[in-house]
């Protein structure tokens, strides 16, 4: 059954992946594109830009966009998306909790203390890999802007978040505003 296939499949991402929704992209990405077959990387990253700028956890939006497109048809893919979701959330909840039990036990002894510090470097190295990738399928998804555009947005996007603080949420829109804009002049010099 599909839907049992989906919520596996999303929690096992869910519970070998550490360091939140861009730690997960690149499992999400060898399970669901390479294993499975459900989505191209190039879908994947689509959705997973799209989970990110919608309200929530990127990694769930993204599983529940998955879901939905595996699921096909209306209740289908209502059905798949949940299924999807709750599998990516169920082991980060049961996790949490226990440890939410025991963290006071867990982090007075050195030696899980030091485990830690290297689960911290090994997420920010899969946060790494998963923002090189990330990179790369954005490139070849924009190639309807040209290259120079592109990177000129990518550049002035970071500079805008990075060094001066603006909200990602008003660089996403002022982004796909010039984007939607360049479009609409390329149509109508086609024309």
């Amino acid at each position: 059954m599909i839907y049992l296939q989906l919520f596996w499949a999303f929690f096992r991402v869910g519970l070998y992946t550490f360091g939140g929704g861009y730690a997960m992209l690149p499992m999400m990405e060898r399970l669901i594109a390479h294993k499975k077959g459900w989505a191209t990387t190039a879908e994947i990253a689509e959705l997973f830009a799209l989970g990110q700028v919608l309200p929530g956890i990127v990694s769930v939006n993204t599983a529940t966009f998955i879901g939905i497109k595996v699921g096909n048809g209306k209740k289908g893919g209502v059905l798949g998306g949940i299924a999807a979701t709750l599998g990516v959330i169920a082991p980060s909840l049961i996790i949490a909790t226990t440890v939410a039990a025991f963290y006071d036990a867990f982090m007075s002894v050195e030696l899980i203390r030091n485990a830690f510090s290297g689960v911290f470097i090994a997420a920010c190295a899969l946060v790494l890999a998963a923002v090189y990738k990330i990179f790369r399928a954005c490139v070849q998804l924009s190639e309807k802007l040209k290259s120079l555009l592109s990177l000129t947005l990518l550049t002035g996007s970071f500079t805008a978040i990075v060094f001066f603080g603006v909200s990602p949420v008003w660089v996403v829109i002022a982004v796909a505003l010039i984007a939607l804009a360049t479009s609409l002049v390329r149509r109508r010099k086609a024309k």
